[in-house]
Protein backbone atom coordinates (compact mmCIF):
# COMPACT_ATOMS: atom_id res chain seq x y z
CA UNK A 1 0.00 0.00 0.00
CA UNK A 2 3.10 2.19 0.67
CA UNK A 3 4.46 1.70 -2.19
CA UNK A 4 1.46 2.26 -4.14
CA UNK A 5 0.80 5.52 -2.48
CA UNK A 6 4.18 6.31 -3.25
CA UNK A 7 4.45 5.61 -7.11
CA UNK A 8 1.16 7.24 -7.75
CA UNK A 9 2.54 10.66 -5.82
CA UNK A 10 5.68 10.19 -7.71
CA UNK A 11 4.37 10.91 -10.68
CA UNK A 12 1.15 13.21 -10.70
CA UNK A 13 3.29 15.84 -8.31
CA UNK A 14 4.81 17.46 -11.74
CA UNK A 15 1.21 17.64 -12.78
CA UNK A 16 -0.49 18.93 -9.84
CA UNK A 17 2.72 21.72 -10.04
CA UNK A 18 1.88 22.40 -13.40
CA UNK A 19 -1.92 22.43 -13.34
CA UNK A 20 -2.27 23.70 -9.75
CA UNK A 21 0.81 24.90 -8.61
CA UNK A 22 1.40 22.93 -5.42
CA UNK A 23 1.63 19.50 -4.75
CA UNK A 24 -0.28 18.08 -0.92
CA UNK A 25 2.07 17.11 1.53
CA UNK A 26 -0.01 14.39 2.87
CA UNK A 27 -1.16 12.40 -0.33
CA UNK A 28 0.64 9.30 0.67
CA UNK A 29 -1.18 9.13 4.52
CA UNK A 30 -4.50 10.16 3.14
CA UNK A 31 -4.65 7.37 0.61
CA UNK A 32 -3.27 4.70 3.27
CA UNK A 33 -6.12 5.60 5.06
CA UNK A 34 -8.49 5.99 1.94
CA UNK A 35 -7.78 2.65 0.61
CA UNK A 36 -8.68 0.40 2.45
CA UNK A 37 -12.11 2.64 2.74
CA UNK A 38 -12.13 2.43 -1.07
CA UNK A 39 -11.91 -1.31 -1.23
CA UNK A 40 -14.36 -2.31 1.49
CA UNK A 41 -17.02 -0.12 -0.32
CA UNK A 42 -15.95 -1.63 -3.47
CA UNK A 43 -16.33 -5.29 -1.95
CA UNK A 44 -20.16 -3.85 -0.71
CA UNK A 45 -20.97 -2.60 -4.06
CA UNK A 46 -20.36 -6.20 -6.43
CA UNK A 47 -21.89 -8.07 -3.35
CA UNK A 48 -24.69 -5.70 -3.24
CA UNK A 49 -24.52 -6.13 -7.77
CA UNK A 50 -24.89 -10.16 -6.84
CA UNK A 51 -27.40 -10.29 -4.64
CA UNK A 52 -29.97 -8.10 -6.42
CA UNK A 53 -29.84 -10.70 -9.73
CA UNK A 54 -32.39 -12.80 -7.04
CA UNK A 55 -33.30 -9.68 -5.41
CA UNK A 56 -33.57 -5.72 -5.85
CA UNK A 57 -34.61 -5.29 -2.33
CA UNK A 58 -32.16 -7.92 -0.77
CA UNK A 59 -29.02 -6.21 -3.25
CA UNK A 60 -30.00 -2.60 -1.73
CA UNK A 61 -30.46 -3.75 1.92
CA UNK A 62 -26.76 -5.03 1.07
CA UNK A 63 -25.69 -1.88 -0.37
CA UNK A 64 -26.35 -0.01 2.26
CA UNK A 65 -23.79 -1.17 4.24
CA UNK A 66 -21.41 0.68 2.28
CA UNK A 67 -22.40 4.51 4.65
CA UNK A 68 -19.55 3.88 6.78
CA UNK A 69 -16.71 3.13 4.43
CA UNK A 70 -17.63 6.01 2.02
CA UNK A 71 -18.83 8.29 4.33
CA UNK A 72 -15.28 7.30 6.28
CA UNK A 73 -13.62 8.84 2.28
CA UNK A 74 -15.40 11.48 2.24
CA UNK A 75 -14.15 12.68 5.88
CA UNK A 76 -10.95 11.43 5.20
CA UNK A 77 -11.17 13.94 1.58
CA UNK A 78 -12.72 16.69 3.21
CA UNK A 79 -9.50 16.35 5.96
CA UNK A 80 -6.81 15.98 3.79
CA UNK A 81 -8.15 18.83 1.47
CA UNK A 82 -7.17 21.33 3.47
CA UNK A 83 -3.26 19.97 4.45
CA UNK A 84 -0.38 21.64 3.84
CA UNK A 85 1.01 21.62 0.37
CA UNK A 86 4.78 22.39 -1.60
CA UNK A 87 4.76 25.11 -3.74
CA UNK A 88 5.57 25.02 -7.46
CA UNK A 89 8.93 26.01 -7.90
CA UNK A 90 8.10 28.59 -10.87
CA UNK A 91 6.08 31.52 -10.02
CA UNK A 92 2.55 31.83 -10.30
CA UNK A 93 0.50 35.21 -11.64
CA UNK A 94 -0.19 37.85 -9.38
CA UNK A 95 -2.61 36.93 -7.04
CA UNK A 96 -5.06 39.91 -8.25
CA UNK A 97 -5.94 40.22 -11.83
CA UNK A 98 -8.84 42.64 -13.06
CA UNK A 99 -9.53 41.95 -16.76
CA UNK A 100 -12.20 41.98 -19.32
CA UNK A 101 -11.83 38.27 -20.29
CA UNK A 102 -11.87 37.24 -23.64
CA UNK A 103 -11.97 33.36 -23.87
CA UNK A 104 -11.43 31.60 -20.37
CA UNK A 105 -8.83 29.34 -19.97
CA UNK A 106 -9.53 25.48 -19.47
CA UNK A 107 -7.12 25.35 -16.95
CA UNK A 108 -6.80 27.72 -14.04
CA UNK A 109 -4.02 28.24 -12.17
CA UNK A 110 -6.19 28.61 -8.64
CA UNK A 111 -9.57 29.76 -7.19
CA UNK A 112 -11.01 32.32 -9.24
CA UNK A 113 -13.96 34.68 -9.10
CA UNK A 114 -15.31 36.33 -11.96
CA UNK A 115 -18.54 39.00 -11.73
CA UNK A 116 -19.77 39.18 -14.75
CA UNK A 117 -21.62 43.26 -15.51
CA UNK A 118 -24.99 42.16 -15.83
CA UNK A 119 -26.30 45.19 -14.33
CA UNK A 120 -28.42 45.53 -10.76
CA UNK A 121 -28.15 41.87 -10.36
CA UNK A 122 -25.99 38.76 -9.58
CA UNK A 123 -23.89 36.57 -12.04
CA UNK A 124 -20.46 35.24 -10.16
CA UNK A 125 -18.37 32.63 -11.70
CA UNK A 126 -16.34 30.44 -9.27
CA UNK A 127 -13.70 28.56 -11.01
CA UNK A 128 -11.35 26.13 -9.48
CA UNK A 129 -8.73 23.86 -10.96
CA UNK A 130 -9.71 20.36 -12.23
CA UNK A 131 -8.11 17.01 -13.02
CA UNK A 132 -8.50 18.00 -16.30
CA UNK A 133 -10.15 21.29 -17.21
CA UNK A 134 -11.04 23.86 -15.14
CA UNK A 135 -14.31 23.11 -12.93
CA UNK A 136 -16.84 25.95 -13.20
CA UNK A 137 -19.57 27.12 -10.82
CA UNK A 138 -22.09 30.08 -11.67
CA UNK A 139 -23.78 32.07 -8.74
CA UNK A 140 -26.95 33.32 -9.94
CA UNK A 141 -27.53 34.86 -13.54
CA UNK A 142 -28.67 38.66 -12.99
CA UNK A 143 -32.16 39.94 -14.39
CA UNK A 144 -32.23 39.75 -17.55
CA UNK A 145 -33.43 36.57 -19.29
CA UNK A 146 -30.24 36.74 -21.82
CA UNK A 147 -27.56 38.36 -20.78
CA UNK A 148 -26.15 35.81 -18.47
CA UNK A 149 -25.79 33.19 -21.15
CA UNK A 150 -24.67 35.49 -24.06
CA UNK A 151 -22.05 36.77 -22.04
CA UNK A 152 -20.95 32.87 -21.06
CA UNK A 153 -21.28 31.70 -24.68
CA UNK A 154 -19.01 34.54 -25.44
CA UNK A 155 -16.55 33.87 -22.92
CA UNK A 156 -16.78 30.14 -24.65
CA UNK A 157 -18.17 28.69 -21.36
CA UNK A 158 -18.76 25.45 -23.16
CA UNK A 159 -20.30 23.60 -19.32
CA UNK A 160 -20.78 24.27 -15.83
CA UNK A 161 -20.54 21.83 -13.24
CA UNK A 162 -22.80 23.81 -10.68
CA UNK A 163 -25.53 26.20 -10.84
CA UNK A 164 -26.30 28.10 -7.58
CA UNK A 165 -29.36 29.99 -6.94
CA UNK A 166 -29.14 31.86 -4.05
CA UNK A 167 -32.57 33.24 -4.06
CA UNK A 168 -35.60 33.89 -5.92
CA UNK A 169 -35.51 37.66 -6.63
CA UNK A 170 -35.48 38.62 -10.38
CA UNK A 171 -32.10 40.19 -10.10
CA UNK A 172 -30.40 36.82 -9.64
CA UNK A 173 -32.84 34.32 -11.23
CA UNK A 174 -33.56 36.46 -14.32
CA UNK A 175 -31.29 35.03 -16.83
CA UNK A 176 -31.37 31.15 -14.78
CA UNK A 177 -33.42 29.18 -17.61
CA UNK A 178 -31.59 30.53 -20.32
CA UNK A 179 -28.71 29.49 -19.08
CA UNK A 180 -29.85 26.37 -18.43
CA UNK A 181 -31.43 26.14 -21.95
CA UNK A 182 -28.61 26.92 -23.71
CA UNK A 183 -25.19 25.61 -21.71
CA UNK A 184 -24.83 21.80 -20.41
CA UNK A 185 -25.07 21.86 -15.97
CA UNK A 186 -24.12 19.12 -14.08
CA UNK A 187 -26.57 20.24 -11.16
CA UNK A 188 -28.72 23.23 -10.16
CA UNK A 189 -28.42 24.28 -6.59
CA UNK A 190 -30.96 26.12 -4.55
CA UNK A 191 -31.34 26.54 -0.44
CA UNK A 192 -33.65 24.60 1.57
CA UNK A 193 -37.28 26.52 0.79
CA UNK A 194 -38.56 25.83 -3.03
CA UNK A 195 -41.00 25.70 -4.73
CA UNK A 196 -41.10 29.20 -5.63
CA UNK A 197 -44.14 31.01 -7.11
CA UNK A 198 -45.41 29.43 -10.12
CA UNK A 199 -45.04 31.89 -13.50
CA UNK A 200 -41.56 34.09 -11.51
CA UNK A 201 -38.15 33.77 -13.07
CA UNK A 202 -36.92 30.80 -10.25
CA UNK A 203 -40.09 29.15 -10.85
CA UNK A 204 -39.54 28.60 -14.71
CA UNK A 205 -35.91 27.94 -14.03
CA UNK A 206 -36.78 24.61 -11.89
CA UNK A 207 -38.55 23.89 -14.97
CA UNK A 208 -36.31 24.59 -17.42
CA UNK A 209 -34.03 22.17 -15.22
CA UNK A 210 -36.18 19.45 -15.09
CA UNK A 211 -37.30 19.69 -19.17
CA UNK A 212 -33.08 19.60 -19.36
CA UNK A 213 -32.64 16.41 -17.31
CA UNK A 214 -30.50 18.68 -14.95
CA UNK A 215 -30.42 17.63 -11.46
CA UNK A 216 -31.80 19.68 -8.46
CA UNK A 217 -30.03 20.40 -5.32
CA UNK A 218 -31.72 21.44 -2.11
CA UNK A 219 -28.73 22.57 0.71
CA UNK A 220 -28.51 24.55 3.72
CA UNK A 221 -26.03 25.50 6.53
CA UNK A 222 -24.00 22.96 7.12
CA UNK A 223 -23.96 21.27 3.84
CA UNK A 224 -20.57 21.09 1.12
CA UNK A 225 -20.17 20.69 -2.06
CA UNK A 226 -17.31 19.66 -3.96
CA UNK A 227 -15.15 21.91 -7.19
CA UNK A 228 -12.71 20.38 -8.11
CA UNK A 229 -9.68 20.82 -5.43
CA UNK A 230 -12.31 23.44 -4.02
CA UNK A 231 -14.57 23.10 -1.10
CA UNK A 232 -18.35 24.94 -0.77
CA UNK A 233 -19.21 25.22 2.36
CA UNK A 234 -23.37 26.59 2.83
CA UNK A 235 -22.83 28.92 6.07
CA UNK A 236 -26.77 30.31 5.80
CA UNK A 237 -29.51 29.72 5.51
CA UNK A 238 -30.43 26.95 8.25
CA UNK A 239 -32.13 24.11 7.58
CA UNK A 240 -35.72 25.39 9.11
CA UNK A 241 -35.31 29.07 7.65
CA UNK A 242 -35.40 32.47 9.68
CA UNK A 243 -39.13 32.60 10.44
CA UNK A 244 -41.56 35.34 9.20
CA UNK A 245 -37.93 37.02 7.58
CA UNK A 246 -37.99 38.49 4.26
CA UNK A 247 -36.45 36.63 1.04
CA UNK A 248 -33.58 38.18 0.90
CA UNK A 249 -32.71 36.10 4.59
CA UNK A 250 -32.95 33.02 3.03
CA UNK A 251 -30.71 33.83 0.49
CA UNK A 252 -27.40 30.97 0.39
CA UNK A 253 -24.46 32.64 1.93
CA UNK A 254 -21.10 29.94 0.66
CA UNK A 255 -17.47 30.08 1.78
CA UNK A 256 -15.47 28.45 -1.49
CA UNK A 257 -12.44 27.79 0.02
CA UNK A 258 -9.38 25.48 -1.57
CA UNK A 259 -7.51 25.55 1.42
CA UNK A 260 -5.81 28.13 0.82
CA UNK A 261 -7.32 30.64 -0.79
CA UNK A 262 -11.11 31.45 -0.13
CA UNK A 263 -13.38 33.57 -1.16
CA UNK A 264 -17.09 34.85 0.90
CA UNK A 265 -20.35 35.07 -1.27
CA UNK A 266 -23.23 36.68 0.31
CA UNK A 267 -25.72 36.61 -2.46
CA UNK A 268 -28.41 39.23 -0.51
CA UNK A 269 -28.55 38.09 2.68
CA UNK A 270 -29.32 40.96 5.23
CA UNK A 271 -29.52 41.80 8.90
CA UNK A 272 -31.11 38.48 10.11
CA UNK A 273 -29.23 36.22 8.48
CA UNK A 274 -25.87 38.04 9.04
CA UNK A 275 -26.84 38.04 12.63
CA UNK A 276 -27.19 34.25 12.71
CA UNK A 277 -23.87 33.84 11.02
CA UNK A 278 -22.00 36.52 13.78
CA UNK A 279 -22.59 34.03 15.83
CA UNK A 280 -19.63 32.01 14.05
CA UNK A 281 -17.14 34.75 12.68
CA UNK A 282 -14.45 32.43 12.57
CA UNK A 283 -16.13 31.33 9.53
CA UNK A 284 -16.68 34.52 7.81
CA UNK A 285 -12.85 35.11 7.60
CA UNK A 286 -11.97 35.64 3.52
CA UNK A 287 -9.73 37.73 2.03
CA UNK A 288 -12.36 38.66 -0.85
CA UNK A 289 -16.09 39.26 0.06
CA UNK A 290 -18.89 39.60 -2.48
CA UNK A 291 -20.74 42.46 -0.57
CA UNK A 292 -24.25 41.86 -0.06
CA UNK A 293 -27.22 43.15 -1.40
CA UNK A 294 -25.48 45.08 -4.10
CA UNK A 295 -23.71 47.59 -1.32
CA UNK A 296 -27.23 48.18 0.43
CA UNK A 297 -27.78 49.58 3.68
CA UNK A 298 -28.83 46.14 5.11
CA UNK A 299 -25.88 44.94 6.73
CA UNK A 300 -25.82 43.82 10.53
CA UNK A 301 -23.20 45.89 12.35
CA UNK A 302 -19.75 44.36 12.29
CA UNK A 303 -20.42 41.75 9.83
CA UNK A 304 -17.97 43.61 7.06
CA UNK A 305 -15.54 43.89 9.75
CA UNK A 306 -15.76 39.89 10.80
CA UNK A 307 -15.09 39.14 6.94
CA UNK A 308 -11.85 41.05 7.15
CA UNK A 309 -11.21 40.89 3.89
CA UNK A 310 -8.55 42.50 1.62
CA UNK A 311 -10.73 42.80 -1.68
CA UNK A 312 -14.62 43.69 -2.03
CA UNK A 313 -16.42 43.10 -5.26
CA UNK A 314 -19.81 44.63 -5.71
CA UNK A 315 -22.15 43.59 -8.25
CA UNK A 316 -24.24 46.86 -9.12
CA UNK A 317 -25.70 49.30 -11.96
CA UNK A 318 -24.53 52.39 -12.17
CA UNK A 319 -26.97 54.92 -11.44
CA UNK A 320 -29.36 52.68 -10.16
CA UNK A 321 -32.74 53.65 -8.49
CA UNK A 322 -31.70 52.28 -5.28
CA UNK A 323 -28.68 54.42 -4.67
CA UNK A 324 -25.99 50.90 -4.38
CA UNK A 325 -23.76 51.15 -2.98
CA UNK A 326 -24.50 53.29 -0.14
CA UNK A 327 -22.07 55.92 1.28
CA UNK A 328 -22.42 53.93 4.89
CA UNK A 329 -22.00 50.80 3.88
CA UNK A 330 -18.65 52.04 1.75
CA UNK A 331 -17.47 54.12 4.36
CA UNK A 332 -15.92 51.28 6.13
CA UNK A 333 -13.86 50.19 2.96
CA UNK A 334 -11.39 53.08 2.65
CA UNK A 335 -8.66 50.80 3.20
CA UNK A 336 -10.09 47.98 1.54
CA UNK A 337 -9.26 47.70 -2.70
CA UNK A 338 -13.15 47.93 -3.33
CA UNK A 339 -14.20 46.39 -7.29
CA UNK A 340 -17.35 47.29 -8.91
CA UNK A 341 -19.11 46.30 -12.36
CA UNK A 342 -20.53 49.46 -12.46
CA UNK A 343 -17.18 51.00 -12.96
CA UNK A 344 -14.73 48.10 -14.03
CA UNK A 345 -17.41 46.16 -16.19
CA UNK A 346 -16.79 42.44 -15.82
CA UNK A 347 -14.31 41.73 -13.22
CA UNK A 348 -11.61 38.64 -12.96
CA UNK A 349 -9.30 37.95 -10.09
CA UNK A 350 -7.45 35.08 -8.94
CA UNK A 351 -8.00 34.86 -5.18
CA UNK A 352 -5.54 35.63 -2.77
CA UNK A 353 -4.20 32.83 0.09
CA UNK A 354 -5.07 33.50 3.55
CA UNK A 355 -8.18 34.24 5.73
CA UNK A 356 -8.36 37.51 5.44
CA UNK A 357 -5.59 40.66 4.99
CA UNK A 358 -3.37 39.95 8.24
CA UNK A 359 -1.08 37.81 7.23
Amino acid sequence: MVSAALAAQLFVTPVLWWSVGSAPLLSVPANLVAMPLAGAAQMVGLTSALVAQVSVSAGAAVARLATLPTAGLITTAQIFAHSPAIAAPAVLPDALRRVLPGRLPDQVTGLTLTALDVGQGDALLIEAPGPARAIRMLVDAGPDPDQAAAMLQRLRVEALDLVVLTHADLDHSGGLAQVLRTIPVGALVVGPHPPWPEGGAAWAALQQARRSGVAVMRVHAGDRLALGNAIVHVLSPPADGFPDAAANAHSLVMMVSDGSARVLLTGDAEQVAQDWLLARPHLLRAPVLKLPHHGGRTNAEGFVEAVGACIVVISVAADNSYGHPHPQVLSPLRHVAVLRTDRQGTIRLLIPSGRNCVQ
